[in-house]
């Protein structure tokens, strides 16, 4: 008995009972539970909250108060998984629209690059062919952008709008010439505004010399006896006209002044077309003026004068000078008598009597005294009313720069053209007398 007892004793040590493993309420005894695997992540979104609640209000029972916390529950998990869906469809849309913005910006660059390498290429003339020369003609009278549509439908440029823009900054459209030019296509575009300020060989055009110290009346005639124009039309035009130019809104209305723009035609080699239009001319004369003066523009406004009284002192100066040696001694005798006018109330340059004389008198209708006084540097006060003549360069340039002398007065060796200066009136009448001029 005892050896079976003991023998029962070991069969029970080697095979031990295994613990009964339980199974939640309703599940299937064969499935595994549902915990969570080892290293697994959890996934709000992936829970079937419906099914939770079955399974809980199963086991639960009928107890109310604790059907009402799961169902709080369950109602706040759900409002938390739309707000995981409205997230989700959220930030598919920001990075949708994210995408076609990139998009867009990437086809912006990439049209401006295009564009803008397109259009280097045909102001440097990159594509030129030097084997097709177009010929194109230039009808008087028409804008610089008409020009630049003429340029493009012959073949010439690509891109008229672009060329529009470069003369337009250069601001070289009204140099163009009328006629025919031959251009290579595809030049460049300076090349291209080169050919067109040339002006073409032809019977129809004349050069014509507009010298220093030429009034206006003068000019006019030397239009007209070259077949540009008729005198007497060309000076009503600028007497009357305004042609849009800058320095124009310098030049102040005075019923007192005989020509308006005297003082304004720059002394040059001009190249007109015969019996062209006065305002073709006028325009072609007056661009000249506002290109030469416009690297003195600092210098004027730094002088502390108007440009008006700048250019009426440079024809006094060119009136009286017989060499650009001389203006800028001359300028300082004006000025000094200028500074002065207690003493020297009047410039008393002989230059502004003959103007009345000569220019004046001849081409007035009627008598004005008041005029003839306003020009008339021995009665007027100060410089006259307007300027009595066309100066150069030299001459403004003097009139910007006078010397710095005490001089009042000068005058002149008629032989010779030599001048002889004076700070005294008796210095004056002494060097007067030297040269055997009387009554100085």
């Amino acid at each position: 008995m005892a050896e079976d007892k003991n023998r029962d004793q070991e069969q029970e040590n080697q095979n031990p009972e295994q613990p009964e493993e339980k199974t939640a309420p309703g599940a299937d005894p064969g499935e595994k539970p549902s915990g969570q695997e080892p290293g697994s992540t959890f996934q709000l979104d992936e829970i079937d909250f419906d099914k939770a609640y079955e399974e809980l209000k199963a086991e639960i029972g009928p107890d109310t108060e604790t059907r009402e916390k799961i169902l709080k529950v369950r109602e706040e998990a759900k409002a938390e998984e739309r707000h995981l869906e409205k997230v989700k469809r959220k930030n598919k849309t920001r990075w949708l629209r994210v995408l076609l913005f990139t998009l867009c910006i990437i086809a912006i660059s990439v049209t401006l690059a295009a564009t803008l390498m397109m259009g280097v290429t045909d102001i440097l003339g990159m594509e030129k062919n030097e084997n097709q020369v177009i010929t194109v003609e230039v009808d008087r009278g028409v804008s610089a952008d008409e020009i630049a549509d003429l340029l493009g439908d012959a073949g010439v440029i690509r891109y008229p709008w672009l060329f529009k823009i470069v003369v337009k900054l250069d601001g070289v459209g009204d140099t163009f010439q009328a006629g025919k030019h031959d251009l290579y296509a595809r030049a460049s575009y300076s090349e291209i505004v080169a050919k067109l300020q040339e002006v073409p060989e032809s019977d129809d055009v004349v050069e014509v010399l507009i010298k220093e110290g030429d009034n206006l009346y003068e000019i006019a005639q030397n239009l007209e006896q070259n077949g540009v124009c008729s005198a007497e039309e060309f000076i009503q035009e600028v007497n009357r006209n305004n042609f849009g130019f800058a320095f124009e809104q310098d030049v102040t209305a005075n019923p007192l002044r005989f020509y308006r723009m005297e003082g304004y035609v720059f002394p040059d080699k001009y190249i007109f077309y015969k019996d062209d239009e006065p305002a073709n001319v006028a325009k072609k004369i007056f661009a000249n003026f506002e290109e030469k003066i416009a690297p003195y523009r600092a210098q004027i406004e730094q002088s502390g004068k108007t440009m008006e009284e700048i250019i009426i002192m440079a024809s006094l100066i060119q009136a009286e000078a017989a060499n650009d040696d001389q203006m800028a001694g001359i300028a300082s005798v004006f000025y000094n008598r200028l500074n002065a006018p207690n003493q020297f109330p009047h410039l008393q340059t002989d230059p502004t009597i003959l103007y009345v004389e000569e220019v004046i008198k001849p081409n007035s209708t009627v008598a004005n005294q008041e005029m003839y006084d306003a020009y008339n540097t021995n009665v007027c006060n100060g410089l006259p009313v307007g300027p009595i003549c066309n100066p150069g360069e030299a001459a403004i340039k003097a009139a910007l720069k006078p010397e710095n002398t005490n001089y009042f007065y000068f005058v002149h060796d008629t032989k010779t053209g030599e001048i002889y200066y004076a700070s005294t009136y008796a210095e004056h009448q002494a060097n007067c007398q030297k040269l055997g001029i009387p009554n100085a």
